[in-house]
């Protein structure tokens, strides 16, 4: 029985380490973006929030490819008006 909790314990935090990883991939992706073109503004609270969302998304979907998921999902970031 105590086996059983240790491992559950154990797949609880991997899960938990596997969603920190994919969060920190799409903020750094995001990051990218952001430096190479010229996206409009958005609150720190927002982009945390949207990058969570991602990445309950990718992991929702078994997507293997987090780089055709990010170009997918930042395509409706809005662009900066000249």
């Amino acid at each position: 029985m105590r086996r059983k909790c240790r491992d559950k314990e154990k797949s609880r935090e991997s899960r938990e380490q596997q969603k920190c990883e994919i969060a920190i991939c799409f903020a750094r992706m995001y990051g990218i973006k952001e430096t190479l073109e010229p996206l409009e503004f958005m609150e720190n609270e927002t982009v945390i929030e949207m990058i969570l969302q991602w990445t309950d998304e990718f992991i929702e979907s078994h997507s293997w490819d987090m780089v055709q998921f990010f170009e997918r999902k930042s395509e409706c970031l809005g662009k900066k008006r000249p």
